[in-house]
């Protein structure tokens, strides 16, 4: 009985009242799986304000009403669906994200003094970056090698750039609706002492992994460019220590060979 008088409450409301749109539509970027707020940007007041609503678009671009309120206030009553809420400032929020909420939404306030109706419109893009840089690993052939560019966990479907030349492009959607994409590109084998580099950018986030490839005539098939890191790791401290090796054998040989001159000059 609560809900049908607050629902014909509002009806009666609605009818008497006229409606103008406030100001530009916001953008407002939100992480997946994290609770997001959407602000009213309707210049009211809990005191001056019979009631609030929050409703979604079926439309993206223009605002068409898709079923119920989502979220309102009503002469200090809240209410609101699951995964949904309503701050005192009259913005919305909504619990843990997923890639399904993006959209247009609009908020709804009638004003105590005036037959005005304002409303504002908030547009919500749900983004995911990833966790790692890009990964880029290579396989060498007969007559060249693929060079491949991962990146995990992205939303919306979006694609690492290899800054060398266009590539390849595949893509894999996650069962939480985050894609992990791949560029493969192929490079001819005396394309050689060139570095590759790798960018993800979406929105203000970017990350960028690169790779030098000074030799490919010296690496062998199929080996990766995290072998051949590992491969140098090893060898260089060696070659230091034999260097050093080598020169304290000459020092000593030197001093040696002074003392027994001078020993036999004293003699």
């Amino acid at each position: 009985m609560a809900t049908l008088a607050f629902e014909l409450g509002l009806l009666a409301l609605f009818s008497s009242v006229k409606t103008e749109t406030s100001g530009q539509m916001i953008t407002v970027p939100v992480q997946l799986h994290t609770t997001g707020k959407l602000p009213c940007g309707c210049p009211v007041s809990q005191e001056s304000t019979i009631s609030v609503q929050w409703y979604e678009s079926s439309n993206s671009d223009v605002f068409v009403k898709d079923g119920e309120a989502l979220a309102w206030w009503y002469e200090g009553d809240t209410g609101s669906s699951q995964g949904f809420g309503i701050k005192d400032d009259f913005s919305m929020v909504m619990y843990s994200v997923n890639v399904t909420n993006g959209g247009l939404y609009r908020c709804i306030v009638t004003p105590v003094d005036s037959r005005i109706r304002c409303t504002h419109d908030v547009k919500l893009i749900i983004f995911a970056n990833p966790d790692t840089s890009p990964v880029i690993e290579y396989n060498r052939q007969t007559n060249g090698f693929n060079v491949t560019c991962s990146i995990s966990n992205v939303f919306p479907m979006t694609f690492p750039i290899l800054t060398t030349k266009e590539g390849n492009r595949t893509a894999f959607i996650n069962s939480d609706g985050t894609y992990n994409t791949t560029v493969t590109n192929w490079f001819a084998a005396n394309e050689t002492d060139i570095t590759i580099a790798c960018l993800y950018s979406n929105l203000n986030f970017t990350i960028m992994s690169s790779l030098r490839i000074i030799d490919s005539d010296s690496i062998n098939q199929n080996t990766t460019h995290t072998d051949l890191v590992l491969w140098m790791v090893w060898i260089i401290p060696i070659i230091g220590v034999l260097f050093f090796v080598v020169i304290v054998y000459a020092i000593k040989t030197a001093l040696r060979k002074t003392i027994r001159n001078n020993t036999e000059d004293i003699d």
